[in-house]
């Protein structure tokens, strides 16, 4: 046995699985099951028991088999969830057949594998009265009761990270509702999120701010009430403005119908929730205003020049990996009329070609109206982090655009252009 335990095969298992999963061990001679997040095996089996069992599990929440609305037929029905599992269990592994590991791909029984093509056929085929022989030990136990248990976790957990308004309460009842349906019918995503701090720009971002916004105890941006103008210079303690009111039902249907519905990212579930967010371009009223003192830029540029650059072949170079030939008949002609030739005969890869383009967001939610530590409003240093940020891109020569945006839940996101790619960057904009 390896000393290591099976929480070595954690990583095998969520790529197996496409989401978050970890390998644990169980208690000694219980057959191995999962919960959602975790993947119980028996830590006395070999090396390969375990192997067979964690793909099983992972491929099953892979190919949908455990999803709420399966589970819950199978709940206190052992017999049910057996020969479910003798069924199901082959067709996931087949479906993830690309994935697994050589010696698991033998598990699979092609001929019972057949027998449906989706969770919902196999467990019309397990409540008919066809002879189903018992799973393999290798494929463990489903355990209704856990899965179930770990799913409404995820739903209790999901309301308690956001301020919910008393007006909005039935609401948000009702949206959980929905996303409990919405599991019933989705698959786990092999996506995840690609945004991130890692990078150079992320890096850069930080040190311009100064310190970054905690996400933890606020919820997700965007979905507070829509921003409200402070005057520029005042402490927004006093000067901010809340609506406590209801989101207007009245254009909500209009809206639902001209938006886009885009997939958002449930960290709890670690997987995305499909035509979650309606999100619509609405053209911004220009106001007379305090005109956006232009920043200084020119910090930004040496960090930013870096990005997004690639290789491109440079002629007449004094040294190089390939011959010029334009450059090297010119020199050999130049030679013969006794002038003295030019060095700059070779081709070279040198990183000048420059293809970038940049789309900048902006948060202009009412929890921007809030003081910062130096005094000014949250929305005033994203601001001008964002105004330096376009006008150094700008001045780069790249393609940049500026928009903005807020909320009023999930079914009324407001995205407005400050700056189209074609745009000019213009007084108006700034």
């Amino acid at each position: 046995m390896n000393t290591e335990g099976p929480a070595r095969l954690s990583l095998l298992a969520s790529a197996l699985s496409g989401r978050a999963l970890q390998v644990a061990a169980g208690e000694p001679g219980d057959r191995p099951w999962t919960d959602g997040s975790i993947v119980f095996v028996d830590a006395c089996k070999s090396t390969r028991e375990q192997l067979e069992a964690l793909a099983v599990q992972a491929s099953l929440l892979a190919a949908g088999s455990l999803q709420p609305d399966v589970v819950r037929r199978l709940t206190r029905r052992p017999a049910l969830a057996r020969r479910y599992l003798a069924v199901e269990g082959h067709r996931a592994l087949a479906a993830n057949e690309d994935l697994l590991p050589t010696p698991v791909r033998s598990l699979i029984d092609r001929d019972v594998a057949a027998r449906g093509d989706s969770p919902a056929a196999s467990l019309t085929a397990a409540r008919s009265r066809e002879t189903i022989a018992n799973p393999p030990e290798s494929f463990g136990a489903i355990r209704a009761r856990h899965l179930l248990a770990l799913n409404d976790r995820g739903a209790a957990s999901a309301t308690t990270h956001g301020h919910v308004q008393r007006q909005l309460r039935h609401q948000v009842l009702v949206e959980l509702e929905e996303d409990e349906n919405d599991d019933a019918g989705t698959a786990a995503d092999l996506s995840s999120s690609p945004v991130g701090g890692g990078g150079a720009l992320g890096r850069l971002l930080q040190r311009m701010l100064g310190m970054v916004r905690q996400l933890s105890a606020g919820g997700p941006l965007g979905t507070d009430a829509p921003t409200h103008r402070t005057r520029a210079g005042m402490r927004g303690g006093s000067n901010a403005a809340f609506s406590s009111g209801a989101a207007g039902t009245v254009g909500e249907a209009a809206i639902e119908s001209r938006g886009t519905k885009y997939p958002e990212w449930d960290v709890h579930r670690n997987r995305y929730r499909p035509d979650w967010c309606t999100v619509q371009e609405v053209e911004p009223r220009p106001k007379d205003g305090t005109l956006l003192v232009m920043p200084d830029r020119y910090g930004l540029r040496r960090s930013l020049a870096r990005l997004g650059t690639g290789l491109d072949s440079c002629h007449r170079q004094v040294q190089g990996d390939d011959i010029d030939l334009d450059a090297a008949v010119e020199a050999r002609v130049e030679l013969i009329a006794g002038s003295a030739p030019g060095e700059a005969v070779y081709i070279d890869s040198l990183r000048r070609r420059r293809d970038l383009a940049v789309l900048l967001l902006l948060d202009i939610s009412g929890s921007v109206a809030e003081p910062g530590a130096t005094g000014k409003t949250v929305h005033e240093h994203q601001r001008a982090t964002a105004a330096a940020l376009t006008v150094a891109l700008h001045d780069l020569g790249d393609r940049v655009a500026l928009y903005a945006f807020h909320s009023q839940g999930r079914s009324a996101v407001h995205l407005m252009p400050v700056k189209r790619f074609e745009d000019d960057l213009d007084t108006l904009v700034m």
